[in-house]
């Protein structure tokens, strides 16, 4: 039987892996996903084939095919290592989940087991709003909150845990006369995307803001290129939004 409560500190450790799990592993599989499927990443092998063949690097079919290998391997190789050096930086730039009691309290919620309460198998965590919120371009009135991670554990998804979570916050929103939910996803993020719209949520697309970016990688050539990377994959932030029933 599923149990839904707060966070309590013995949660920190299992909390924060499924957590990390969800950026370091999933979002950054979705990344190189998407980059692979980006008509400039993927044209750049075959333009140095063309550039090795004009300046006369080989002169066989052969070597030419030997060399377009090589780049492809090296060039995917690359992405995907790239991809994971992003999703593993946002998730060291995230030094409030290494606590969790401290910085989100009661606002971080967890889902365990009935025959194994000390194993965390799903989390979700809100903020009160303090910004004036809008959506499609319109003010939001009431009170909103601000849901910016939902994460099941691998080994326990397709079981409902996700739904059960987002109903649960659901459930304590309108208890405290909360007037909507809202949150973001990435383009990388298409399964929580497809999740989220089939729960009800209604979403608009807006450019990804790259600001945050900085507040993630120190230097400013990995800012450079992480910015450029979220350019060329065309990575968008959709903004997604509930209204509450009173």
């Amino acid at each position: 039987m599923l149990i839904i409560r707060e966070f309590e500190k013995k949660d920190q450790k299992s909390a924060y892996e499924i957590w990390k799990y969800g950026m370091a592993v999933d979002w950054s599989q979705g990344l190189f996903e998407m980059s692979i499927r980006c008509t400039e990443l993927i044209l750049l092998p075959f333009t140095l084939q063309l550039l090795l063949f004009f300046l006369g690097v080989f002169s066989t079919p052969e070597q030419g095919n030997t060399i377009l290998i090589a780049a492809c391997i090296f060039w995917f190789g690359f992405l995907k290592l790239f991809s994971k050096y992003v999703g593993h930086s946002y998730v060291a730039g995230r030094t409030d989940m290494l606590d969790i009691e401290k910085n989100h309290g009661k606002r971080f919620i967890v889902a365990t087991t009935e025959e194994q309460p000390e194993n965390v198998i799903g989390t979700i965590v809100y903020v009160e709003s303090k910004n004036e919120e809008k959506f499609k371009g319109n003010r939001l009135d009431g009170k909103t909150w601000i849901m910016f991670s939902l994460a099941v554990c691998p080994n326990h998804r397709k079981k409902g845990i996700a739904k059960a979570l987002l109903k649960h916050l659901e459930k304590l929103a309108k208890n405290e006369n909360v007037s909507q939910i809202m949150f973001d996803a990435s383009s990388p993020q298409k399964a929580a995307r497809y999740f989220y719209s089939k729960a009800g949520y209604d979403h608009e697309i807006l450019s990804f803001p790259l600001e945050r970016i900085a507040t993630l990688f120190g230097t400013s050539i990995e800012q450079f290129l992480v910015k450029k990377y979220f350019q060329i994959c065309k990575i968008e932030s959709f903004n997604f939004y509930k209204k509450i029933k009173k």
